[in-house]
């Protein structure tokens, strides 16, 4: 019997713990996408204020969320869009991706005011989606969280 209340409470932790991994999934894509927004802006400013090239940029800009994903590795060996399909732990469900493959294949075409205006427009994209995606994430969270403990809850229902 107490294996069997062992097993129980295994399932229910294993439930429980599956809704946190989703949960902190969708907050990693949010913070991805943060990221791709704070790159947009990096290289608005700088195309302005410097006249950046663009291999400087990639090199200077940082973003914890985009390092772990390897993001930042793949920009630094070739241009943005190239690293967008190539990184593999990248998230690319959603609208976002297609916008930043958008952006990335009009980026250094164009003068400084024509640059500026394509960061402008693009950079108002990706800031919808990720507004959007801030305004789902506490929904988000909870269904995660309910659908697996509703698992969880099930299949310990049908184990007793």
């Amino acid at each position: 019997m107490s294996a069997k209340i062992a097993g129980l409470f295994l399932v229910a932790f294993s439930s429980v713990s599956c809704g946190f991994f989703f949960a902190a999934r969708y907050g990693s894509r949010l913070r991805q996408w943060e990221g791709f927004l704070r790159l947009i802006e990096l290289i608005a400013c700088r195309i302005s204020g410097y006249a950046s090239p663009l291999s400087e940029i990639y090199r200077d800009f940082g973003d914890r969320e985009l390092e772990n994903c390897g993001f930042i590795d793949e920009l630094r060996q070739s241009d943005l869009g190239e690293a967008l399909k190539n990184c593999a732990g990248l998230d690319r469900r959603g609208e976002g991706y297609s916008i930043m493959l958008a952006f990335a294949a009009q980026l250094g075409r164009g003068g400084v005011d024509e640059q500026l205006a394509h960061c402008r427009y693009y950079g108002e994209k990706i800031q919808v989606a990720v507004e959007s995606m801030r305004k789902k994430k506490p929904q988000t969270t909870r269904l995660c969280f309910s659908v697996c403990g509703a698992v969880g809850l099930t299949v310990d229902l049908l184990l007793l």
